[in-house]
């Protein structure tokens, strides 16, 4: 430990030295002491922070992950060229031509008759109606908190495919307001209109007096008491 009172200080060029008896003590070397006592804090902090850090990545793993979701099965196209590429690439001794092959099975696929064609199409709706019930299965497998993961998951993601998210079917649904409930019970009333027909009934809605709007509006608070019940009981299994 040095005292003060017995060193003394001279300048030489722009490095400050300092004398203590015969010895000569730099003042960057002393600065570099410094230095590292002050740079004891900051380590402790950076271990606090990944502490911080690995509680909520904690948070996080609680969630069990969300199995694959599963493909939708291919069109009847899409089965004539599996089997028509691999009866074809036999004829491409080195190197398969994918273009070449492609433009080949269009117009041979063009060419088929209906007959030929409802094999494939046959397999398809087969695929398409197993794939319906495999798809439900796995829906109903997931919990609301893997859904909402999966969702988070699909919103970040940087693919330029138009975005899906996933309704969970558990969740309850929305009450059906006043106005809804009056278009379902007369949009069948002229269904020649058609669309035309959605505009007259806004129009009648309009011109409705409370008490023709009552009963409406009765159905809407009863379904709107359901729907609350009902969530609350989904928000606690959440």
């Amino acid at each position: 430990m040095l005292l003060q009172s017995f060193l003394t200080t001279r300048i030489l060029g722009t490095t400050p030295i300092l004398y203590s008896g015969s010895r000569v003590i730099s003042v960057n070397l002393l600065r570099q002491y410094a230095k590292a006592s002050v740079t004891k804090p900051q380590e402790t902090k950076k271990k606090v922070s990944n502490k911080s850090a690995s509680k909520k990545g904690k948070k996080k793993d609680d969630v069990a992950v969300v199995p694959t979701e599963p493909k939708r099965p291919p069109t009847a196209y899409s089965l004539f060229y599996r089997d028509f590429f691999h009866q074809e690439r036999t004829k491409f001794p080195e190197k398969v031509d994918v273009t070449v092959l492609a433009k080949l099975a269009g117009e041979k696929w063009s060419k088929l008759s209906a007959d030929e064609k409802q094999v494939y199409v046959e397999e398809q709706k087969k695929s398409a109606d197993d794939y319906v019930k495999i798809h439900k299965k796995w829906l109903e497998s997931l919990t609301p908190a893997q859904i909402a993961q999966e969702n988070r998951r699909r919103k970040e993601s940087k693919s330029k495919k138009s975005i899906k998210l996933i309704k969970d079917p558990k969740k309850p649904k929305k009450p059906r307001t006043s106005y809804i409930n009056y278009v379902v019970d007369h949009i069948h009333d002229d269904k020649e209109k058609g669309p035309d027909r959605i505009k007259e009934i806004a129009t009648q809605w309009k011109t409705l007096s409370l008490e023709e709007k009552k009963p409406y509006n009765e159905a809407y608070q009863k379904d709107k008491v359901r729907y609350n019940e009902e969530m609350k009981l989904y928000k606690e299994n959440f």
